[in-house]
């Protein structure tokens, strides 16, 4: 089963940041746009896993949610992979409590890593992707949506299935895992 490991974002701010991007959706219709209720923040894609990872990862996962204290994320400004001239994935940066969110991808990392998984090669980004692009797009001087104030707290993080459809994925919660308050 395919699997990754996020930050869930709280379904009213997903409807703010759809919101937001509407003149971007309308101008960009061959960008294929993430639907609001995929918005996730990627701690670490894992790919192919075993059918009994969820239960073989609980407690290694359950110990490093336990070891962390809600934190808040806020939605900020429009970015670009590789860049915003050249752009294949669209995204919004995060700006907020960025050393809580660093800090739980490196440990999840170093989990996944001990059961078995092979290193991520790329560094963590802190992002939230909103679009793709098949081919490379000219984002240059763009209108940037206003998401001013999109704070949201992070209480947790989940283990995702990922199923691929022709209409889009669609992403199904398998454990979630709440930090200590």
């Amino acid at each position: 089963m395919r699997c990754f490991l996020a930050i869930e974002v709280p379904e009213d701010l997903q409807h703010r940041i759809h919101r937001a991007l509407e003149p971007l959706i309308r101008r960009f219709p061959e960008l294929k746009w993430v639907k609001p209720e995929n918005y996730h923040i990627t701690l670490r894609f894992l790919g192919e896993v075993p059918e009994n990872f969820p239960d073989q990862s609980h407690p290694l996962l359950g110990e490093i949610a336990r070891k962390h204290r809600p934190f808040s994320l806020k939605v900020h400004e429009l970015g670009a992979f590789p860049h915003l001239t050249q752009a294949r994935v669209l995204w919004l940066r995060l700006n907020g409590d960025l050393q809580p969110l660093h800090d739980l991808a490196r440990q999840v990392e170093q989990a996944v890593q001990h059961l078995g998984l092979p290193p991520e090669t790329r560094d963590f980004k802190a992002h939230l992707t909103v679009a793709r692009a098949r081919r490379p797009v000219y984002l240059r001087n763009l209108p940037l949506p206003d998401l001013a104030g999109a704070a949201f707290p992070v209480r947790g993080f989940t283990l995702f299935q990922s199923r691929l459809h022709r209409q889009g994925p669609t992403y199904t919660p398998l454990r979630r895992y709440r930090f200590h308050d």
